[in-house]
């Protein structure tokens, strides 16, 4: 059905961007990592049926008043060569309520505000065919490659146009790191590294993983709730 998609990008398959599963305490066979799960709005970047190139959460509503991360996601697509798709979580602001607050309705003020998290890419061509069969860990080499390599075709003595020189704070634009699980102990660390500072969760990720436009326990999310529950069943075995 999904009525609330932005006509221009009426998406087949259904979703847009691939959703993570639950994790349950067990890494499955094969290599993982995780990465932090950043407390903020899921951002897609990919041009739409319509040819134009923006910003969009996984619903397909435009994400308004990020043209500084739309600017060094152009420099990135220039390093490349061609156009692509990157996915991450904006954040605005120190909580996920001062988000919500900006990309419903503060952008309208005409200011600029945000980062954008990015833990995924591929090209264009990919995205418009359903995703891709390249693993995981060959995508994020190209997204920290990129990310570095957009650095270089900053030009700090030309303003981008309509700024006059004046820019939202940095970093506008960030690749997450990741680290190697091999265990559940591997994993109740990070998360709990996370958490130490606030943070939301983490996403295990097989290292080999496909990237498909639907649901996928290739990637799996971890929020404190589940593993304080996961903690308590363990409990209740001895």
């Amino acid at each position: 059905m999904h009525s609330h998609f932005h006509p221009a990008l009426i998406p087949s398959p259904r979703e847009i961007c691939q959703l993570a599963g639950v994790y349950r305490g067990k890494l499955g066979e094969g290599d993982w990592f995780a990465q932090e799960k950043i407390d903020g709005w899921r951002c897609l970047y990919f041009k739409g049926r319509d040819g134009r190139k923006g910003l969009y959460t996984r619903n397909g509503m435009p994400i308004q008043g990020a043209g500084h991360i739309l600017h060094r996601l152009a420099l990135m697509e220039q390093a490349a060569g061609h156009d692509m798709f990157f996915d991450g979580e904006i954040t605005i602001g120190d909580s996920l309520a001062s988000t919500k607050q900006w990309l419903e309705s503060g952008w309208k003020s005409g200011e600029e505000a945000g980062t954008l998290h990015l833990f995924d890419c591929m090209t264009q061509s990919e995205w418009d065919q359903g995703g891709t069969d390249r693993p995981l860990y060959e995508r994020l080499r190209e997204l920290d490659r990129l990310t570095e390599q957009s650095l270089t075709l900053i030009d700090d003595w030309e303003w981008r146009a309509g700024t006059r020189g004046k820019e939202p704070p940095g970093p506008h634009v960030l690749a997450l790191a990741w680290e190697y699980m091999a265990t559940h102990e591997d994993v109740a660390d990070f998360a709990n590294r996370i958490w130490s500072r606030g943070g939301e969760g983490a996403i295990i990720k097989r290292a080999d993983a496909p990237y498909t436009r639907s649901r996928s326990n290739e990637w799996q999310k971890l929020k404190r709730q589940t593993f304080d529950d996961l903690r308590s069943h363990q409990c209740q075995m001895f």
